[in-house]
């Protein structure tokens, strides 16, 4: 969706790193990108060290975590823009997702005309209301829902802007792409992700479908966005190599209250089949459901102190909420606090603090988790 890279109400809070507002360091070539890093103190009791005859203990963790972006856009005419974006990662593994540089956009746009356009490459998936940005984010980190929205994804993209006078502007999207919850959709045949141990086969025999329509009355105060997906192939419920089903729909929105307030929110309901076949024949499946809300107000402390906001975000997904056993149906609830600042006043810096606690019930996993992050984002002018 349009919004995902845009929290219109946070003003100099909202580090936007788009073409605009990027460093031209050549005719119409733009630089631009972000360095995102975090200090992180969590308490979670699924964390345990020791054991023997003092039993497992409880611990807590703290450690600094760093990513950074660069991104580069280009026009090659007044209808031809092309893009690439590449993020930089440090925690191990051993997937192209983690080690080093990870390609995550290279796209060429064709605008046809003022209303349609046509896109071909990776890109990254828009569905859902969080951004994938650190830098359009009302948090430092994210909500659960998050966890739905999928992979990058490959494959094209066909939109359509229609505006009236009357009512406001409908913009319609439909994709094609390898998949889009899978890591092997977002990387090509032959490379580290599809030659690894388990490599799902059927990724490569067909191709995932998405729709995206979105609607923006007149004033811009308010947003509401459709999105549907379909893959074919893929492993979210399917387990080794077996062909699994997703559909998935998110509702969302957003509403300006005022100049200061933004509201947001989200449901999410996803259903999946694997490959497995039950005793009578039919195909096991799953269903899960998620949901945020989230607002942020923009503080009156400019003039004495420098920018500031304050937000809170409420997610929770259930995970087969149709299941037969109450084990197999784990709750999530998480409640997040942020304060996002501009201590020096510039839109290229921020300093932003949060609290997050999350408790999980069902699959025998019952409890709950503490975290406090603080971090320093900083953008190319």
């Amino acid at each position: 969706m349009n919004l995902r890279h845009i929290v219109p109400a946070l003003g100099l809070v909202a580090l936007s790193a788009s073409a605009a507002s990027a460093q031209e360091i050549a005719t119409g070539v733009f630089l631009n990108g972000w360095s995102d890093n975090i200090l992180t103190w969590a308490h979670d009791p699924s964390m345990t060290e020791g054991g023997g005859s003092l039993g497992a203990r409880n611990i807590d963790s703290i450690d600094f975590s760093s990513t950074a972006k660069l991104r580069v856009d280009w026009n090659v005419n007044s209808q031809i823009s092309g893009r690439i974006g590449v993020r930089f990662y440090d925690v191990g593994g051993n997937t192209a997702a983690n080690n080093g540089a990870y390609l995550q956009e290279s796209f060429v746009n064709i605008q046809a005309n003022e209303a349609n356009s046509v896109m071909m490459g990776k890109f990254i998936d828009p569905f859902g209301w969080q951004s994938a940005e650190p830098t359009s984010l009302n948090r430092v980190n994210y909500g659960l829902t998050y966890a739905y929205y999928g992979n990058d994804v490959l494959g094209a993209s066909v939109s359509n802007t229609y505006k009236t006078s009357e009512k406001g502007t409908f913009v319609s999207t439909f994709q094609v792409t390898n998949g889009y919850f899978t890591a092997q959709d977002g990387s090509n045949a032959g490379s580290v992700n599809s030659s690894a141990a388990g490599f799902n086969e059927h990724e490569r025999n067909d191709l995932g479908l998405g729709a995206d329509f979105s609607f923006t009355p007149n004033g811009d105060k308010t947003n509401v966005d459709l999105e549907l997906a379909w893959d074919p192939s893929s492993s979210v419920n399917a387990g080794g190599g077996n062909n699994g089903r997703v559909f998935q729909t998110g509702l969302n929105g957003t509403v300006l209250a005022n100049d200061k307030l933004m509201i947001g929110g989200e449901l999410i309901y996803r259903n999946s089949q694997s490959g497995v076949q039950k005793p009578g024949g039919s195909l096991a499946s799953k269903q899960d459901i998620a949901w945020m809300a989230t607002a942020t107000q923009t503080l009156d402390t400019e003039e004495k102190f420098f920018p500031m906001a304050a937000t809170i975000m409420l997610s929770s997904s259930n995970e087969d909420f149709a299941g037969d056993s109450a084990n197999s149906t784990p709750v999530q609830d998480q409640i997040a606090l942020a304060l996002l600042t501009n201590p020096y006043g510039s839109a290229n810096f921020g300093l932003n603090l949060e609290y997050q606690y999350q408790w999980l019930e069902g699959a025998g996993s019952d409890g709950a988790s503490h975290q406090i992050a603080l971090e320093g984002l900083v953008v190319i002018p």
